[in-house]
């Protein structure tokens, strides 16, 4: 009721209210920053290390373990997970959302590179991937 007897009784003080309402609005509007593919960084980080003609189990056993094993002592390490198919291991780190996805791929690799010795000496070289979205194609054909 207090508003409607406000509305009434002062009809340029609510007009007022209303266009101050409206030019805010219109400013917030024009300095709202929207962006299609707006700039992520997620601490995600792939090795992904083939070792052709080996089994799943010869796989896991003498290649995804041990880089687990070494990756295990990483800072900021949220969790880590590993799929060994037939001919290739892929160890997937993420981390954090406090950690820095550049330093922590740069210290994966060195960690990897590390332990690189010790992989039988059939296994190629591994390749450290950083997840990134603004890598990935705007459409797929």
């Amino acid at each position: 009721m207090g508003l409607t007897r406000v509305a009434i009784v002062r009809p340029l003080f609510m007009a007022m209210v209303i266009l101050a309402i409206l030019v805010m609005g219109a400013i917030s509007y024009s300095r709202l920053a929207v962006e299609l593919w707006p700039s992520i960084d997620f601490p995600v980080v792939t090795v992904v290390t083939p070792y052709p003609g080996a089994s799943p189990e010869t796989v896991e056993d003498l290649v995804s373990k041990p880089i687990e094993d070494a990756l295990s002592g990483l800072s900021n390490l949220d969790y880590m997970m590993s799929i060994s198919a037939e001919g290739v291991s892929y160890v997937w780190v993420v981390f954090t959302d406090r950690a820095d996805p550049d330093a922590a791929a740069i210290d994966v690799e060195r960690t990897v590179s590390q332990i690189r010795s010790t992989l039988p000496s059939d296994v190629q070289p591994p390749s450290v991937v950083k997840a990134d979205l603004q890598a990935l194609p705007v459409i797929n054909l």
